[in-house]
C-alpha cells in the first residue's frame, strides 16, 4: 500500500474544503460562526440592560 496516496488531501477533500472560502476573511467567518450558533440564538427576545452613564442621577 502507498500511504501517500490514501491519506492525501487531494483524496479527503480538505483542497476543496479550504479554497472555498477564499473570498471571506477570518472576521466574516468568526461572525458568522457567533451570530449562527445555537448558543447566541437562545438570547433572542430576551431583555438587555444598559448601565446609566456615571453623569446621570436617577
Amino acid at each position: 500500500m502507498k500511504w501517500e496516496q490514501l491519506i492525501s488531501g487531494k483524496r479527503l477533500g480538505m483542497e476543496s474544503y479550504q479554497g472555498r472560502n477564499h473570498e471571506r476573511n477570518n472576521f466574516q467567518r468568526d461572525y458568522d460562526r457567533l451570530i449562527f450558533s445555537a448558543p447566541f440564538r437562545r438570547l433572542q427576545n430576551k431583555t438587555q440592560v444598559f448601565p446609566l452613564p456615571g453623569s446621570v442621577f436617577v
